[in-house]
């Protein structure tokens, strides 16, 4: 009489815990590569997180398997600001809003390969931000259970180039050559950093004869916003990154003939190469 009620309890209690799944979807997030960002790439890379199977693939069919950006944004977050992640277009994942879900091709990859880097999504293009470390955490969630977080990052790179649209050839004429003679011409960059600017001449700083280079040549000199300039490439100059506008900024660079030696009549000419640098 004594063992009945406890055999029943017993009983009770197998089936209330063979009542639960024996196993569920059993996947682990984990940073993927740190992808490194070039704010003037043709092709901006994507920023990925892994996630390995720990459990059974079967455990997996079905499951409703979503990612969520912590801050609420797809975005990395570092020195200049948030770096936005654009949709990816890739058949392992679907976006809607502040959420990203795998489809049933990734479950399907995922129980092949027991690990896949799915793709939160690409960084955005010509976002001249300030270099270093952009990183954001995000969160896996299955079947509506928190199943774990894990970090992601991508490193900007340093980059200056000259602003897109502007001439990459540009002529100046001095007209006619006179000493203190001087013609300028300005020009944009683009730049998320501190940057240097070098100056060289095919010449070497000197306007040759266009029918006979042997004949005595013009010196000139030159200088990039007042500050002067060697025009052999061994000398640069600093600039900051521009303020305003996604990091363009301005120069403008001027060369002069501090002197006019005696010079045969005839049309002299030089080539100049500006460089920009960043750092």
């Amino acid at each position: 009489m004594t063992r009945r009620p406890f055999a029943a309890a017993a009983t009770a209690f197998l089936a209330l815990f063979s009542a639960n799944p024996a196993s569920a979807c059993d996947l682990v997030p984990a940073a993927g590569q740190t992808a490194s960002y070039a704010p003037d790439a043709a092709s901006p890379p994507a920023v990925t997180l892994r996630l390995d199977l720990r459990g059974e693939a079967a455990a997996c069919e079905g499951a409703s398997v979503t990612i969520l950006p912590v801050s609420g944004r797809f975005a990395l977050t570092g020195p200049g600001g948030d770096l936005p992640l654009d949709a990816p277009a890739d058949p392992l994942v679907r976006r809607s809003g502040d959420s990203l879900s795998l489809t049933p091709a990734a479950l399907a990859l995922l129980a092949g390969q027991q690990r896949i880097s799915v793709p939160l999504g690409t960084l955005a293009g010509e976002r001249f931000v300030a270099p270093g470390l952009y990183s954001g955490t995000y969160r896996l969630v299955i079947d509506g259970t928190v199943a774990g977080e894990a970090g992601v990052g991508a490193n900007v790179i340093a980059v200056a180039r000259f602003a897109p649209g502007q001439n990459r050839v540009i002529t100046l004429d001095f007209g006619e050559a006179a000493t203190g003679g001087m013609v300028s011409g300005d020009f944009l960059y683009q730049a998320n950093a501190a940057l240097s600017l070098g100056v060289r001449s095919d010449s070497g700083g000197r306007l040759s004869h266009t029918d006979d280079p042997a004949l005595s040549p013009i010196p000139y000199t030159a200088s990039v916003d007042g500050r002067s300039v060697a025009l052999d490439g061994g000398g640069t100059l600093a600039l900051a990154p521009g303020q305003a506008r996604n990091g363009i900024g301005s120069a403008r660079i001027s060369f002069t003939i501090p002197r006019l030696p005696p010079a045969w009549a005839g049309r002299y000419e030089d080539r100049v190469t500006v460089t920009l640098t960043a750092h």
